[in-house]
């Protein structure tokens, strides 16, 4: 298994938990399951992201896209890395957020 998967299983698993304990020691809110839910997609789309921007700096991945045909507009180039890294620090970001007022609702 990838070590990045790995890592957001694992950072899902210890968020679900310490969301489930803060509802029940805090008890002001019962732990919902759709949250659960929202909290396991969160934390594994944050070391997915990581993945894909580390991806950027491999030489393979420029090997990749310089050997494709630079035909349209819809081509990858060198110049999307700053895309795809804007686009993994957006997800990031998305990430977080979602998840930051669950555990606000339950504590």
């Amino acid at each position: 298994m990838n070590p990045f998967t790995s890592a957001g299983i694992l950072l899902a698993l210890v968020s679900v938990l310490a969301y489930v304990l803060i509802a029940l020691f805090r008890k002001k809110n019962p732990p919902l399951l759709v949250d659960a839910v929202a909290i396991i997609v969160g934390a594994l789309a944050i070391p997915g992201a990581i993945r894909v921007s580390l991806a950027m700096s491999r030489p393979e991945f420029w090997a990749i896209v310089k050997s494709l045909p630079q035909a349209d507009a819809l081509s990858l180039s060198p110049d999307d890395a700053v895309f795809v890294m804007v686009g993994s620090l957006a997800l990031v970001w998305v990430a977080v957020s979602s998840c930051v007022p669950l555990f606000k609702r339950v504590w």
